[in-house]
């Protein structure tokens, strides 16, 4: 996938390697809930739908293809703060808009286990840079839980349903919820 222009180095601008990166970032901060990716033509088709899965084989697109973009996009995005440390602020802005699209990945691929388990690392990996980055900018972090399992002793809770007393799942809102949860 290319930038529809061509961007040329302007002084006191945006330059042409990190416009290119955060134009992937946005790519996958668009990403909805029961969309697929393809990355081949820069665009979206229906997760439950035969059209979608004719026209993705027909491109060339596979799960695993998909995902390792994504994190190849992501690693670049966290390299991106070393390499553009005068763009710090509107590269964790990008990230913090990216976040979403790859939670609404995890909810499209929930069935695969292999896909949500790597897709939970690139969130954690995400979460990450917004915790260290994240004053840099006024964007809006959405407190959407990252699915990662933790057993909590139910001793003093009140449960209406029959469950075994370590089964339930507790999921942090970000790093920090999980810290303290740890340090319990």
């Amino acid at each position: 996938m290319s930038l529809p222009l061509n961007f040329r180095e302007v002084p006191n601008s945006i330059p042409p390697s990190l416009a290119t990166l955060l134009q992937k970032i946005e790519f996958i901060s668009i990403i909805k809930t029961g969309e697929k990716i393809c990355t081949n033509t820069g665009s979206f088709v229906d997760a439950l739908s035969w059209g979608g899965s004719v026209y993705r084989a027909i491109h060339g697109e596979s799960r695993q293809g998909n995902i390792r973009y994504i994190a190849n996009i992501i690693e670049e995005a966290i390299r991106g703060f070393d390499d553009f440390p005068n763009h710090r602020r509107i590269l964790i802005s990008t990230i913090i808009r990216c976040k979403r699209g790859v939670e609404n990945m995890f909810q499209t691929y929930n069935e695969d286990p292999l896909t949500t388990s790597t897709l939970t690392i690139l969130l954690a990996n995400i979460e990450l840079q917004i915790t260290r980055y994240g004053h840099l900018t006024t964007e809006p972090r959405p407190p959407i839980p990252i699915p990662i399992p933790i057993p909590v002793p139910t001793s003093n809770v009140n449960i209406s349903r029959s469950a075994p007393e370590t089964n339930d799942i507790f999921f942090p809102n970000d790093v920090e919820d999980l810290v303290r949860q740890n340090d319990k």
